[in-house]
């Protein structure tokens, strides 16, 4: 049985390099510095590494250049998609936490001062892990993206009462925290606090 590993398109390319390097250095055969790396970086075997990147692959296409959403975990209850157009990614977390820390290290106390200016590395990083458990995470699938992030906002009010929080669109990261629960004629229905 392979433990599950995850890893970035760019830290199997890195991989790559290594292998190539290693090649040449020992004068094996490619596939054996392949497997030699992966080895070295905790894996069984050159294929243990294509398979942990293959279960992340969907996840950091949409993150790079399609949509995955943040909910609120309290919102997901009313997430209703008959269509299945968004599907929960179990991954998404794990590629979009450092946009999230980003985020939430700019949050501001009642004196407008930002938690980052306020507490330690590990006291903001604590408090970041704790706030995480209050999402869950959606990719969009299907053939086209959306072109707008208004696009996205809508495909989800079709869905759910609540915008999500955070919305990743074509690579760009959004904070949706300000958006209201609006009707689909425009009228607001809902502000969060």
């Amino acid at each position: 049985m392979n433990i599950q590993i995850l890893l970035t398109s760019k830290d199997v390319e890195h991989l790559k390099q290594k292998a190539r390097k290693l090649k040449q250095e020992e004068g094996i055969t490619h596939t054996q510095a392949l497997d030699k790396i992966a080895q070295r970086a905790k894996f069984n075997h050159w294929h243990h590494v294509c398979e942990s990147y293959k279960r992340i692959e969907p996840t950091e296409t949409a993150y790079r250049s399609g949509v995955i959403i943040a909910m609120d975990i309290k919102d997901t209850d009313d997430f209703y998609d008959e269509e299945n157009l968004f599907v929960e990614d179990e991954y998404a977390f794990w590629i979009c936490q450092e946009d999230m820390y980003r985020q939430y290290g700019e949050m501001q106390d009642d004196d407008g001062i930002p938690i980052k200016n306020l507490e330690s590395e590990d006291e903001l990083r604590q408090g970041f892990e704790e706030d995480m458990m209050n999402y869950s995470f959606f990719r969009l699938t299907g053939k086209k993206t959306p072109d707008a992030f208004e696009e996205v906002l809508s495909l989800v009010r079709e869905r759910s009462f609540w915008p999500p929080m955070y919305v990743w669109l074509n690579g760009q990261f959004h904070n949706t925290f300000s958006q209201s629960a609006t009707s689909e004629t425009g009228e607001i229905l809902g502000i969060r606090f």
